[in-house]
């Protein structure tokens, strides 16, 4: 199951039928017909759905089988739903037995300059920060099999310009070959959004 998605009975009403019981009644059903868990998305479980979901785990180890966490806990930091990074990088360890952790140091995703950047730039922040812990496993490999080296530039400017550079790095990107289907813009919100689709398409880009 995904952390991330909403659950039909409401956890709070479900943790307080738990009750720290190692067993509840209301899993008795659920305990006897699944032996193995996934868990997605962990990264973005609160501390009330790691109460919800602890019983089910215990009990399914006590029984022999295998459980599986998936989650990078940097990406607790976006807070979604009362996220607790602190859950993933310590918790589970700590309540449960016979845990592997098996970092995926490559990165499948990204080209080459994007993951230097990425390591440099995390390695720093975390430092700097005192969260070491919390990104001690931020330094990634490229991938054998990717061939293109990327790019990475970072501009700061006003309001103004704002837009005009968004319109200059496509035109950049369009002189280096790459096609507007390659291309996306990621914005914070759905207004910001709007504004610069709207700019984009008054300039003859097609959004």
């Amino acid at each position: 199951c995904n952390p991330g998605r909403h659950f039909a009975l409401p956890l709070s009403i479900l943790k307080d039928i738990i009750g720290g019981t190692d067993a509840p009644f209301i899993y008795e059903k659920t305990g006897t017909r699944y032996k193995h868990f996934l868990l997605d998305e962990f990264q973005d479980t609160s501390v009330i759905q790691w109460e919800c979901f602890k019983p089910l785990l215990m009990n399914s180890i006590a029984e022999g089988w295998y459980n599986l966490i998936v989650g990078d806990v940097k990406q607790s930091i976006y807070r979604w739903r009362n996220a607790d990074w602190r859950i993933l990088g310590e918790q589970v360890e700590r309540d449960m037995q016979r845990v592997v952790v098996n970092p995926l140091l490559t990165n499948w995703r990204s080209a080459g300059n994007i993951v230097r950047f990425n390591n440099k730039f995390h390695s720093f922040l975390a430092e700097s920060k005192g969260e070491s812990q919390l990104y001690s496993d931020v330094i990634q490999q490229i991938s054998p099999a990717e061939k293109v080296e990327g790019c990475v530039d970072i501009a700061f400017c006003s309001k103004e310009v704002y837009m005009e550079h968004i319109l200059s790095s496509i035109g950049s990107a369009l002189e280096r070959g790459f096609m507007y289907m390659d291309m996306a813009v990621i914005v914070r919100t759905n207004q910001e959004g709007g504004m610069i689709a709207d700019f984009l398409s008054r300039k003859g880009i097609p959004v």
